[in-house]
């Protein structure tokens, strides 16, 4: 042994409180065929700076067979633990660490190797259980029945938007959002945003949300009220940055408020004063006791809600819905229908609302301008079976797609992301025409000798006189 070196402690030559003080974690589980002998204290400080954590031993011991015996010294029986995969991401986490290497150390390496197993366990992805049934990824265990607080039959119910969202039907339901975000992006995510499906669903909070809901509630008359910041809570600049006016802001969400800064409350005001003066000289008056009903209804053996800014109580009447833009010209209008996916919208809240009372409408989108002079217009989607200008032709059968899609997702607990193929992409007409304007100017900007001899004769310096 070269000088200078200590001699490794033996089991024999450490005493029992020193054998009870110094866990036996050695990165492999006592099941692994190298060996079962725990390591000394010096071992484990180059391994984990402040050395292993507690519950992950207590976990491994449990799993694997060491109770009190093994620390005491006696030889355990040696089993396999029940989850192979844990001890497998721990001892690949402790040979990615290398002792006295700079950075992370290998206690949070390996404590985020536990933590992602223990995560997947939780359902983040839609599976199906042990007996074959779907499980559509509640915490209840695949009985969706159990995710709600209260269960609505179908028919029209005037209940608050944070009941509206979190579901109230008696199985995961389709909405107008996830119809478009299962057609235009894919089923997963779709999932991703239901918060009945995805364990880990968290509302969002921004600052258009804010408006759009302030914005219904001025027009409407009914939903959340907003309240506007105190000007002793904002900073010197006027952002609502300071950690009074973020608390404030937290207590006011939580009473079911929306905070809003003095400008957006006036801005709010304008807006519906906007609003009002042009519905009434248009002869259209909104009754805020038919505002934000919220419909519900089975399509087709498939859960559907909707809930619709204004229905009038004259079923002869269309249903009305507000949507704030930058642009409500009548030439505009088109596009944003057709970016946006109103037309889908439309059909679905038609069909629910046929299936909830019976009654055919008619749809309509009330527009109003974010920015002063706060311009509206309202329009009404043209429906003409046959026509090439009908919006409906594709719209409904889109809304169909929607809900088989939806109800084969909900039946087989299979979520489908996008394809696992190479997508091959071809330039848009856009991008064409873009490019070839482009080589136009550059063609045009070329020059002939006779050209440049010029402007080099008029740059060069006049001949000494």
């Amino acid at each position: 042994m070269a000088a200078g070196t200590a001699a490794r402690p033996t089991r024999s030559s450490r005493s029992k409180a020193s054998r009870r003080r110094s866990p036996s974690w050695s990165g492999q589980p006592s099941w692994s065929r190298q060996h079962d002998r725990p390591r000394p204290v010096p071992q484990l400080r180059r391994r984990f700076r402040a050395g292993p954590p507690r519950d992950l031993l207590r976990r491994l011991r449990r799993r694997d067979g060491r109770g009190r015996a093994g620390r005491a010294g006696v030889q355990p029986r040696r089993q396999r633990p029940r989850d192979g995969a844990l001890a497998a991401r721990i001892r690949a986490a402790d040979r990615r660490h290398v002792p006295g290497r700079a950075g992370r150390s290998a206690r949070p390496r390996a404590q985020d190797e536990v933590d992602r197993v223990q995560h997947r366990r939780r359902v983040r992805h839609p599976r199906r259980v042990a007996d074959g049934r779907p499980d559509h990824g509640c915490e209840c265990g695949g009985d969706v029945m159990n995710a709600p607080t209260s269960i609505l039959p179908p028919g029209i119910h005037r209940i608050d938007a944070d009941r509206y969202h979190a579901d109230p039907c008696p199985v995961p339901s389709l909405s107008s959002t996830l119809a478009r975000l299962l057609l235009n992006r894919s089923p997963l995510h779709a999932w991703t945003a239901h918060p009945r499906l995805n364990p880990d669903w968290e509302p969002q909070e921004r600052k258009t949300f804010d408006i759009g809901r302030a914005a219904h509630r001025a027009v409407l008359g009914a939903g959340g009220d907003y309240v506007a910041y105190p000007v002793e809570m904002l900073a010197s600049n006027g952002a609502a940055s300071t950690k009074e006016a973020k608390a404030w802001a937290e207590e006011q969400r939580a009473a079911g408020r929306t905070p809003l800064k003095a400008e957006e409350v006036d801005q709010i005001g304008e807006i519906a004063d906007a609003v009002h003066r042009q519905l009434t000289a248009m002869g259209i008056r909104l009754d805020a006791d038919r505002s934000e009903l919220s419909a519900i209804a089975e399509i087709g053996g498939v859960w559907c809600r909707a809930m619709v800014d204004n229905a009038p109580a004259d079923p002869r009447l269309p249903l009305y819905d507000i949507k704030t833009t930058t642009d409500a010209s009548p030439e505009a209008l088109a596009r944003t229908v057709a970016a946006y996916g109103y037309d889908v919208q439309a059909a679905h809240y038609l069909a629910v609302w046929k299936a909830a009372t019976g009654e055919d409408r008619k749809f309509r989108i009330i527009f109003v301008e974010k920015d002063a002079p706060y311009g509206v217009s309202v329009a009404e989607l043209y429906r003409k079976p046959g026509d090439e200008a009908d919006w409906f032709d594709h719209a409904d059968a889109l809304a169909r797609d929607a809900r088989r899609i939806w109800g084969e997702c909900l039946a087989t607990g299979n979520w489908p992301g996008y394809p696992a193929r190479v997508a091959v992409i071809g330039a848009p007409g856009w991008h064409t025409g873009k490019m070839e304007a482009r080589s136009d100017r550059a063609a045009s900007a070329q020059f002939n000798k006779e050209t440049i001899a010029r402007a080099t004769a008029w740059q060069a310096p006049e001949a000494a006189q």
